[in-house]
């Protein structure tokens, strides 16, 4: 269904349970009702090569939700998305700038180690000829997959609720200390980890 505005983008939001509006259009709508411009001068797309050296690309985008604004990156061919909330008031220079070095660290530290592919390892996450284990620290993303069931994003991978007990399985006999956060707030476990490495350095 095209957009009721503008006619030509896919309309992916409903206003007032009226309106089919894409997003352009209908930030121009949410833009007017809090009294701020559009941003319109910033890059679209950014790209970032990750541990693998394989080059990932992101599309930047953003949604008002009253008087805060979501901006988002999310992989193009690819399951990484990640996201900062802001003030609609704020410098948003400084929040695609945030957004970015978000972006850097989620796809840079990674969740899982690639194992040796010589031996099989039951307990790990087979995709192709590759095998995965769990780092002993990370970032899991909760989702659901294109048949509106649960799943889970690791370092880009889509995986099942039965893949990851698998992988968990590595750690029978210790506990794990979870904590549930909002997608828009800081990875705070990698900057943690750095800090403790450059900690134990000094």
């Amino acid at each position: 269904m095209k957009c009721d505005k503008c006619k030509e983008k896919e309309a992916n939001i409903i206003l007032n349970d009226i309106d089919n509006l894409c997003l352009d259009c209908y930030n121009k709508i949410a833009s007017s009702w809090i009294g701020i411009e559009g941003f319109g001068d910033y890059s679209r797309d950014i790209y970032i090569y990750d541990n693998d050296g394989s080059l990932r690309q992101f599309s930047i985008y953003y949604m008002i939700f009253g008087d805060k604004i979501s901006w988002f990156a999310k992989e193009v061919d690819g399951a990484y998305e990640f996201s900062v909330m802001e003030d609609a008031c704020c410098d948003h220079t400084k929040a695609i700038n945030k957004l970015h070095l978000k972006t850097i660290m989620g796809v840079t530290n990674k969740t899982l180690r690639k194992n040796n592919d010589r031996h099989y390892i039951d307990n790990a996450l087979h995709r192709g000829n590759k095998q995965y284990s769990l780092n002993d620290f990370g970032v899991i993303h909760i989702s659901d997959d294109k048949d509106g069931k649960a799943c889970f994003i690791i370092d880009g991978i889509e995986i099942g609720h039965e893949e990851l007990a698998t992988m968990l399985s590595q750690f029978a006999g210790f506990n794990l200390e979870f904590r549930i956060k909002d997608v828009t707030e800081d990875i705070d476990v990698f900057e943690d980890k750095c800090k403790s490495i450059t900690d134990e350095e000094n």
